[in-house]
């Protein structure tokens, strides 16, 4: 039996849609302009945070209260098209998505979509989500993608994003400046000493990713520290046996350089990176 939701009285719409998930929501907005009408502007949406992950596929990870619930995006020849799962949906300009809902117990609830370009398709439904629950970007994570790395930074720019996280092969120096977030995480980074230095000069003198507090660059090498601080004008700072490096901005501001080796899961090599802090004020 079809049970006619809109034809309810409204307090019994809202009590049957504030008990679902992200997911199901998302669905039900599908159904009609009214219904997305009502679950953006009536509908009580519960605290979460969001991460945004670039890998394979791309995915929105909305946590709320205990559980997580994943919204994807992934290319057209990903999918088993006998699926018992698959339907379709309209998602943003475009219409009949092919769509996929996982809800098992052993697994992640996940919306999964699937289109000729996933990296359009992933901001025509990321455009949706934040359109419908106003949702905003905890942490971006950028794990693969390594050709896309340019469109991907431009984009989230965009996004008022408080945390970058993401593998630095095949990083370009000059990408950093496409970064808002006051927080960023370097994993595996090819940046050489010269760059490094290169990107600390820009941020003294020129201003570069004004939002910037922590960056920490992570690599499997030694550094040479006379190449990163050179013409910094850096002072050597020694507290409880920690040795740190700080220089003024052209804005006023401090920056403080940390060089640090740390344990890595892999025995057989060693981790080295640079925290740099950046005292903002206000913050």
């Amino acid at each position: 039996m079809v049970l006619p939701i809109l034809k309810l009285p409204f307090l019994v719409i809202q009590n049957v849609l504030e008990s679902m998930g992200f997911i199901e929501l998302f669905v039900f907005t599908r159904s009609s302009r009214r219904m997305k009408w009502i679950v953006k502007n009536r509908i009580r949406i519960p605290k979460h945070r969001t991460i945004m992950v670039f890998d394979k596929p791309l995915v929105v990870k909305i946590h709320n209260r205990n559980m997580v619930e994943w919204f994807s995006a992934d290319a057209i020849y990903e999918l088993e098209y006998s699926s018992e799962y698959n339907f379709y949906q309209n998602i943003g300009k475009a219409n009949d998505v092919v769509s996929e809902y996982f809800d098992l117990e052993s697994l992640i609830p996940e919306l999964s979509t699937y289109w000729n370009d996933k990296m359009v398709g992933f901001k025509e439904l990321f455009g949706e989500l934040r359109d419908i629950f106003q949702i905003s970007i905890e942490t971006l994570e950028i794990l693969k993608m390594e050709q896309y790395y340019e469109p991907i930074l431009k984009w989230t720019s965009e996004l008022n994003i408080e945390k970058v996280e993401m593998n630095g092969v095949k990083l370009d120096l000059r990408l950093l400046q496409f970064m808002n977030a006051p927080t960023i995480e370097i994993d595996n980074s090819s940046f050489s000493d010269v760059e490094i230095n290169i990107f600390l000069l820009n941020l003294k003198n020129h201003g570069s990713n004004p939002n910037l507090e922590v960056l920490c660059i992570f690599f499997y090498r030694q550094s040479r520290l006379d190449i990163v601080l050179d013409e910094l004008g850096a002072i050597q700072e020694v507290l409880d046996d920690e040795i740190t490096w700080n220089f003024p901005l052209a804005t006023g501001e401090k920056c403080t350089i940390g060089y640090y080796q740390y344990e890595d899961p892999q025995p057989d090599r060693d981790c080295f990176g640079f925290e740099i802090r950046v005292a903002r004020r206000g913050s």
